[in-house]
């Protein structure tokens, strides 16, 4: 009998502005989160860290219609509205929703495009 992987999470922020910015149309975020979605390994999720309410400009996270079209498109990219701890965003509210020891979490950010190996 063959072990089963443990599960990866890759995990995430960004800011209200990077959701909404887009060019020719498109949201630039959307390559982002295309590039984590689409990876060759198998037992992962994507957690989107998003602040409620962005306390840098006491903005409330709006989640754009690409972001909730991506979500159902991809079983495993969920997004999660959490306070706002700044940057540690991306990993303090991942660290306390997974609690299984053996899970590996990948801290990335919101502004590059992954290749998928």
């Amino acid at each position: 009998m063959q072990a089963q992987k443990s599960k990866t999470v890759i995990t995430l922020t960004s800011i209200p502005d990077r959701l909404h910015y887009e060019v020719n149309g498109r949201a630039v975020m959307r390559d982002n989160i295309d590039s984590l979605c689409n990876q060759n390994y198998e037992n992962y999720e994507v957690h989107l860290n998003l602040p409620k309410v962005y306390t840098a400009h006491n903005v409330e996270t709006e989640i754009p219609k690409w972001l909730k079209s991506a979500e159902s498109e991809y079983d495993h990219l969920k997004i999660f509205l959490e306070e706002d701890e700044g940057p540690p965003t991306k990993i303090l509210p991942t660290l306390r929703r997974v609690l299984a020891p053996e899970t590996m979490i990948v801290v990335v950010d919101d502004d590059f495009v992954y290749h998928k190996d």
